[in-house]
């Protein structure tokens, strides 16, 4: 299991938190299953809205084309992951 060393809290070791950028799509829907399997913290990152029963699963709404939120979104995150396509739909992102 992936592992993080987290100074803020005396050096208390906790569970990776990993954002997924497209975690609905063909493929970020493997991804974000694959690394839920694994007991890891997920943030799955869609322009659909989801919900999970999961508990190391948070499904957030996100527009990739709004800067900020997205930022802010994955500020928590020690690793992204970005399966993100522009073709599943959303034109002019960049």
């Amino acid at each position: 299991m992936a592992r993080v060393n987290n100074e803020s809290s005396n050096n208390t070791i906790r569970t990776m938190k990993i954002a997924v950028i497209g975690a609905t799509g063909f493929v970020g829907s493997q991804i974000t299953n694959e690394l839920v399997n694994r007991n890891l913290d997920v943030v799955a990152i869609s322009r659909k809205e989801n919900t999970s029963d999961k508990s190391n699963l948070q499904f957030v709404q996100v527009d990739v084309t709004d800067v900020n939120t997205l930022t802010e979104t994955l500020k928590s995150a020690d690793v992204v992951v970005n399966a993100f396509s522009a073709a599943a739909g959303v034109s002019n992102c960049w």
